[in-house]
């Protein structure tokens, strides 16, 4: 069983100091797009700016060097069109030579079901980053992933409970630094991680979990809610349900697979 970590931060910095005494040759490290890497930036029209500046840049090559494979998941709509227009934001910040997009772009299916459109190091997967990432770490048994939304995080962390890696390593990289000193905007309620309606995902995140079970995820999920001062907490953990392909997923009342639109 693999070991899992959840935790919160608000810089890659802290996700690398936490990795990189590791066999960097054996991580494979996923980072979402839009307010993970990609910030809207300043001016008019505004000019996308990488998030974290250098410091995030001294990260991506510091890893590149070690060995370790880096590649961008977006939950963008798998089509040939969209991953160009990613690429070209990828060169547009000059970090091209972190991760390839000189390569032509293919459709492959998921064990979903479902397509991704991957080229290089860009995968378009919809919601399916776990599943995606699943489908391409190859020999890779350490695996990290870094999104801006809390949902996101949690999700990616449980798919890889029955799975045959050594570590994974989950973070929300929390954007309200980022909206307090008005670098960025607001997001909506419904892509907002402080929202009340992803309490359940928050507390967790930010009170940090380790497990290799569903048992352990359930009994921290627990304690993490009563930290944050609720006497009661949601069936969310009751809610863990293998997929019929493998893989953990957390499913709504309705029984759908509870992913949130992420940009």
């Amino acid at each position: 069983m693999p070991e899992i970590q959840v935790f919160t931060s608000t810089c890659l910095t802290n996700v690398y100091n936490r990795i990189k005494s590791l066999p960097l040759k054996r991580v494979i490290v996923a980072y979402d797009w839009d307010l993970t890497l990609k910030i809207p930036g300043h001016g008019k029209p505004p000019k996308p700016e990488l998030k974290g500046g250098e410091s995030t840049r001294k990260v991506l090559t510091a890893l590149k060097k070690a060995g370790a494979r880096q590649v961008i998941v977006s939950a963008t709509r798998p089509s040939t069109m969209n991953w160009s227009s990613l690429a070209t934001e990828v060169k547009a910040l000059r970090i091209d030579n972190i991760f390839n997009v000189n390569v032509k772009p293919r459709t492959e299916k998921l064990a979903t079901g479902n397509n991704m459109v991957i080229g290089g190091d860009l995968i378009l997967s919809g919601y399916d980053k776990a599943d995606a990432i699943d489908a391409v770490r190859g020999n890779h048994t350490i695996v990290v992933f870094a999104d801006d939304f809390v949902v996101n995080a949690l999700q990616f962390a449980f798919y890889w409970l029955d799975k045959k890696v050594d570590k994974v390593f989950s973070t929300w990289l929390d954007p309200k630094p980022l909206v307090e000193q008005g670098i960025i905007k607001k997001q909506s309620p419904a892509e907002d991680s402080y929202s009340a309606q992803y309490r359940d995902y928050r507390c967790p995140a930010q009170a940090g979990m380790q497990f290799s079970t569903v048992a352990q995820a359930q009994k921290q999920m627990k304690e993490a809610m009563r930290t944050c001062g609720e006497q009661s907490y949601s069936s969310m953990t009751r809610k863990l349900h293998k997929g019929p392909r493998g893989g953990f997923y957390h499913y709504t009342s309705s029984g759908r697979r509870c992913y949130k639109k992420n940009k």
